[in-house]
């Protein structure tokens, strides 16, 4: 009523904002489901309608090192630049005002999945926000002791080598047995990319082993993560949460999430990549281990792969499909496997191209983009045919 009344007193018009360029979308394919980001700001415009001021409120749905980047975009569009002022009967005055910038992403910011999505202090301060690290350093702290305690119920032992600790079970005897396994697949990962790694590397990280299935899914239904899965691995916090490795796929299990450390955080230091293509290289990495170390008698996971590309060659859209997998909620074997055996299959599809080690090298100075994945293998559309053919041989 009274915002009402102040209209009958004063004929007021908003500032008007046009012909605003917006940046470019990192992935333009023809889908449904997409990502709006959003950018707030504060300006501050004088009566003649030039911005004096440009300031950052708040985001959503952008990285965290993107922030800056789509910040100054914005501004330098508009600072010291003329806008249609506000009118106050018919005449222009100064103003303060907030504007939110909004425009389409077309893939989810990676790894949001995978923070937690209990309420916007566990999606946002991580990866969104400006967050202050001794925020991070609370939830690192209070994720470790929830799995502690989950563990400690079973009597709770701790194992420390090579920079790797572990949390364990007390009923577990071969703990020593299984980080042999680990640091010889750690010694495959230097071999495989040793021309990329830097001269010293810190192999500093945390495996928490749980003892059943029931109760890593209670951990992780809790902490609001992706409970139907077997383990979990969070980048920036160099954390593993998977089962005890007392059957062979729990061990392989294991080294996907231990992968997963090795690529992320050593080869490409966190940078921004898709799901998907984060999932194929720990496959692919494990696919090869165990074919140098093993053989044919431990490629079973990798042989029901290939029969599900066999039975699914005709699929449309695979780099949508695989772009746009969501992990939130329960997700049967089947629907798990399928991504996983896509992903895999066109990381080996792509490291067979003669681009592969260039783009392993801009990925890792500034993430993954369009324009560094269409410069070295070509355009999508030539992309996903040259795929369907290679998957023909499964």
């Amino acid at each position: 009523m009274i915002l009402f009344f102040l209209y009958l007193l004063f004929e007021i018009e908003e500032p008007i904002i046009g012909n605003i360029k917006y940046p470019e979308s990192k992935l333009k394919l023809d889908i449904d489901k997409r990502v709006v980001a959003v950018l707030k700001v504060k300006m501050e415009v004088n009566e003649e309608g030039k911005v004096e001021k440009f300031e950052y409120i708040s985001s959503e749905n952008i990285e965290k090192d993107k922030i800056d980047y789509f910040f100054n975009f914005f501004k330098e569009q508009f600072l010291n630049k003329k806008i249609k002022p506000m009118k106050k009967d018919g005449k222009p005055i100064p103003c303060t005002f907030i504007y939110s910038f909004s425009w389409i992403l077309y893939y989810p910011p990676p790894e949001v999945h995978y923070y937690g999505r209990d309420g916007k202090e566990k999606k946002f301060f991580l990866k969104t926000i400006k967050g202050k690290e001794e925020e991070i350093e609370v939830y690192e702290k209070n994720l470790e002791e929830k799995a502690k305690n989950l563990i400690k119920s079973y009597g709770l032992s701790i194992f420390s080598a090579d920079r790797i600790t572990y949390f364990y079970p007390l009923f577990f005897k071969e703990i020593k047995y299984f980080h042999i396994e680990i640091m010889d697949f750690i010694g495959h990962f230097k071999k495989t990319y040793n021309k990329y790694l830097k001269e010293e590397i810190n192999y500093e990280h945390k495996i928490f082993l749980f003892p059943d299935k029931k109760t890593l899914s209670k951990f992780l239904k809790e902490e609001d993560f992706p409970f139907w899965a077997d383990g979990l691995y969070i980048g920036p916090l160099k954390l593993i949460f998977t089962l005890l490795p007392v059957e062979k796929k729990y061990l392989d299990v294991l080294l996907h999430e231990e992968a997963h450390f090795l690529i992320n955080n050593l080869l490409f230091e966190n940078k921004n990549m898709p799901l998907f293509l984060r999932e194929g290289f720990a496959e692919n990495l494990l696919y090869s281990y165990k074919k140098e170390i093993y053989g044919k008698e431990e490629m079973i996971r990798w042989e029901e792969y290939k029969k599900i590309l066999k039975k699914e060659k005709n699929k449309k859209e695979i780099l949508v499909y695989l772009f746009f997998f969501d992990p939130e909620g329960e997700k049967s074997e089947k629907e798990t496997k399928r991504f996983y055996a896509f992903s895999w299959a066109f990381l080996e599809f792509i490291s067979k191209e003669e681009n592969f080690s260039n783009f392993i090298i801009e990925m890792k100075k500034e993430g993954f983009s369009k324009e560094i994945f269409e410069n070295n293998f070509g355009n999508w559309e030539k992309i996903e045919k040259k795929f369907r053919e290679f998957i023909k041989n499964y």
